[in-house]
């Protein structure tokens, strides 16, 4: 089955992705070391997706559809029992240990890990985004998330002290924001390139965008069979997913029931 990458730990030593098992989707961390095994977080049926990292690295919080209602909940990094955050399937980023953003296509709520709302405030209509999960980002320099707008037609910059909207990067082909700088002066942002490769596929690129202006800088060519590509702040590493399909066997016995 797949395994798509969604966020590398805060130590830069592992990425947490949701995997695919004989249940369904679960949560995994992936040490960058190949000698250390994968962590199993969570391994019930159901789908368990987009997971991402507290940002001490204690705790990963994803959405889970093992109910008849998507939910935001968390799960210790050393594993154990899922808690419940809040009863609704939205985009959400980590603002610090205690407190997530959550980003859906009219509004921002800022919630406690018990689903306390601390503070909402609308989107305008020209800032909303309408299609994807594109997971906003946080800024580690300051009270900033960035995410990804079609309305807008680029990636969009919200102050959540000021709650301020401007748009950062004007796109010509689809770019989502990956991650920021560690001074909060630039954002890192991927997307497939213009031209198409030789097996027809466009390649992946990813490019450093500095806010006060000025040129993008490609800081990376990605081979074309990139599915996924998950960054952290500075770039320091840069995860890309590759996808491979291979044929089953299945069996039957007489009375025509399938074994596994």
């Amino acid at each position: 089955g797949y395994i798509e990458p969604w966020a590398i730990a805060p130590n830069g030593n592992a990425v947490v992705a949701a995997a695919t098992d004989n249940l369904s989707d679960n949560i995994a961390s992936f040490p960058f070391d190949a000698t250390l095994p994968p962590q199993a977080l969570t391994a019930t049926r159901g789908l368990h997706e987009y997971p991402e990292w507290s940002p001490d690295g204690k705790r990963v919080a994803y959405i889970s559809w093992t109910t008849t209602l998507p939910r935001l909940v968390m799960i210790d990094a050393s594993g154990g029992a899922e808690r419940q955050i809040v009863a609704e399937y939205q985009r959400f980023t980590w603002l610090s240990n205690d407190a997530l953003v959550l980003v859906s296509n009219e509004a921002i709520r800022i919630i406690d890990t018990t689903g306390h709302v601390r503070g909402q405030f609308a989107i305008p209509p020209q800032f909303r985004s309408v299609s994807g999960f594109r997971r906003p980002i946080k800024d580690p320099a300051s009270s900033r998330i960035a995410y990804g707008s079609d309305v807008a037609n680029g990636v969009v910059i919200v102050d959540l002290d000021k709650k301020t909207f401007t748009v950062a990067v004007h796109r010509q082909a689809p770019l989502d924001p990956a991650a920021w700088s560690q001074d909060g002066l630039a954002l890192f942002v991927s997307g497939a390139d213009d031209a198409a490769g030789v097996d027809g596929r466009r390649a992946r690129r990813v490019l450093r965008v500095p806010l006060s202006g000025g040129p993008p800088a490609v800081v990376v060519n990605l081979p074309s069979f990139c599915a996924a590509v998950v960054l952290d702040t500075d770039a320091r590493h840069i995860v890309c997913e590759m996808r491979r399909s291979a044929p089953d066997v299945w069996l039957a016995d007489k009375a025509g029931r399938s074994g596994w």
